[in-house]
């Protein structure tokens, strides 16, 4: 999640935003845990005054990027941002995004995860259980993101997202 602060808010919101827009030159994480950001390219309007438009978007989850995927819109790259305590590393990692996978917990299936792979291979999880991704079950679909991820025979269970080539 994002927090803002309205002592944040960019004046060019009144010149550029529409009514339901509101620009801000600062923003917050609420949580230091995954998140994502995805490029898409969406058509606004219909008929002969139809245009498409790029977009950048700071989602907050899987169930975002879903939505973004749902809503028609065609994703260019996604991004995976993982802070230090899940990369391994000493900061935020922004890596471009391969794959999703869908999860359970071996010792309580009931409990949700998922397995996310990067483009080099690399994979992290949101377990809430802290369940390395090697631990967690796989289930037999995917999410496939990026048209340059290199083709396992797991793909083959795996749905097609809608990303350009």
């Amino acid at each position: 999640m994002f927090i803002t602060n309205e002592a944040f808010h960019s004046p060019v919101s009144a010149m550029f935003g529409g009514a339901s827009e509101k620009y801000w030159t600062m923003t917050e994480l609420a949580l230091h845990q995954i998140w994502f950001i995805a490029s898409c390219v969406q058509e606004v309007g219909t008929g002969e005054d139809a245009y498409e438009i790029g977009r950048t978007l700071f989602l907050s989850g899987k169930l975002q990027l879903e939505e973004l995927l749902e809503s028609g819109a065609r994703l260019e790259a996604a991004y995976i941002v993982t802070p230090a305590h899940i990369n391994g590393g000493n900061g935020w990692h922004m890596e471009p995004l391969a794959r999703i996978w869908n999860a359970a917990e071996p010792d309580t299936e009931c409990q949700r995860a998922h397995v996310f792979e990067t483009v080099s291979g690399q994979r992290y999880t949101d377990s809430m259980l802290g369940t390395p991704w090697e631990a967690l079950l796989l289930e037999d679909a995917c999410l496939v993101l990026a048209s340059r991820a290199t083709p396992t025979t797991a793909d083959v269970h795996c749905r097609l997202s809608q990303v350009a080539p």
